[in-house]
């Protein structure tokens, strides 16, 4: 990224992520240049629930748009389009899922925005109708855990906004990973696998890998695992795919 481009931040695509609505609404108060924010669901912000009607980030490639949220993506789709780097800004409550999200084959934009704010892993999943499947060549996700938010605070935030464009260390390396697939919890309880011994970015044991039915000569890993909660899809199983830094990326 040599030269600063037009620049849009996007927070509260879900309603209940703070981050990403902190830092829009302090971006406001002192805006950069070339930049343009918005609380893509206010609606949802408002009532501090994830989504009023569907998950906005599922609905930007609805092709009726008929929901509050689809309808909202629809309107958001061109500003979207209209700006050079996009940068979405998500919570998450899997301790230890902090990473950057990208839909598409990583360049060194996608490098150089996970390098630039901090990210030591880059996860590449399927577009789903997120936002930023609408550019995905420009876009990237920063999914902050919870428990980081002092770390990748309002003001850290701010800053490297403020400062992208500047250099980084290119040879910093970052781990890559690829989704896989959902499992669903349906599925663990059928194959007997302890949910207590699943934690986020950790190698699944040889044991799981063949419950699982997943070959042991690759690495998998879970994300997005929340030892908490009972949801439907337990986790996100990804595949290692190795280290690359800025100057590795052809």
């Amino acid at each position: 990224m040599k030269n600063k481009k037009k620049i849009l931040v996007v927070g509260g695509l879900h309603g209940d992520e703070s981050s990403g609505v902190d830092l829009v609404r302090r971006l406001r108060k002192n805006i950069p240049k070339d930049t343009t924010v918005v609380i893509a669901n206010p609606d949802a912000v408002k009532k501090n629930i994830r989504f009023v009607e569907t998950d906005m980030n599922r609905s930007f490639a609805v092709e009726v748009p008929v929901s509050l949220e689809e309808k909202v993506a629809a309107k958001l789709k061109s500003k979207v389009l209209d700006h050079d780097v996009v940068i979405d800004v998500h919570n998450t409550k899997a301790e230890g899922t902090t990473c950057a999200i990208t839909v598409c084959k990583p360049s060194k934009l996608h490098f150089y925005l996970a390098n630039h704010f901090g990210f030591d892993k880059l996860v590449i999943m399927p577009p789903s109708g997120s936002l930023i499947s609408v550019c995905p060549d420009r876009a990237v996700s920063l999914e902050i855990e919870t428990g980081r938010r002092m770390e990748f605070s309002t003001a850290y935030l701010m800053e490297k906004i403020k400062t992208l464009g500047s250099k980084v260390d290119e040879k910093k390396q970052l781990e890559i990973y690829r989704f896989i697939n959902r499992v669903p919890r349906n599925t663990l309880v059928r194959l007997d696998i302890d949910l207590m011994r699943l934690t986020n970015f950790q190698k699944l044991s040889r044991n799981i890998l063949e419950k699982l039915g997943l070959s042991p000569e690759h690495d998998y890993y879970p994300i997005f695992f929340k030892s908490h909660e009972k949801e439907e899809v337990v986790f996100t199983l990804v595949k290692y795919i190795g280290t690359r830094s800025i100057i590795s990326v052809k």
